[in-house]
């Protein structure tokens, strides 16, 4: 939100800012977006020419040096800030092929041996009950 509370350092600042270009060209891409993605782009946007001791200045509210500034909670503002809100994985998730045939073949497997064992007069019908 702009106009409340103090004014963020040019440094905080620009650290800030490249990570909302990431964030904005890694929707683009398409692909999802975790926290942990944006704490490391924190970490790697001082590396560019443009800025090179970014990481080693000073915060002149806290005093200390903006490596020790950034984490979660920094990314946490700078989203809060630019009205981001990420959004978790939820619903099935995606199986590969090999996952769902091995899968096949122990449901398989177990329905064949519960099968032998009636067969064979180990379980009792009267006694199993059906659990679907």
């Amino acid at each position: 939100m702009k106009g409340r509370g103090r004014k963020r350092a040019a440094c905080s600042q620009y650290i800030g800012d490249q990570v909302i270009y990431e964030f904005d060209r890694l929707i683009d891409l398409g692909i999802p977006v975790t926290r942990s993605m944006l704490f490391d782009c924190a970490f790697d946007a001082p590396l560019s020419p443009e800025s090179p001791n970014i990481l080693s200045m000073l915060d002149p509210y806290y005093n200390r040096e903006i490596r020790d500034m950034i984490n979660s909670a920094f990314i946490k503002r700078v989203l809060h800030s630019n009205n981001i809100v990420l959004r978790k994985c939820t619903g099935n998730l995606v199986r590969s092929t090999a996952h769902i045939i091995t899968t096949h073949k122990l449901i398989a497997y177990h329905l064949g041996e519960v099968r032998r064992k009636f067969e064979a007069g180990v379980y009792e019908e009267a006694r199993i009950e059906n659990m679907d």
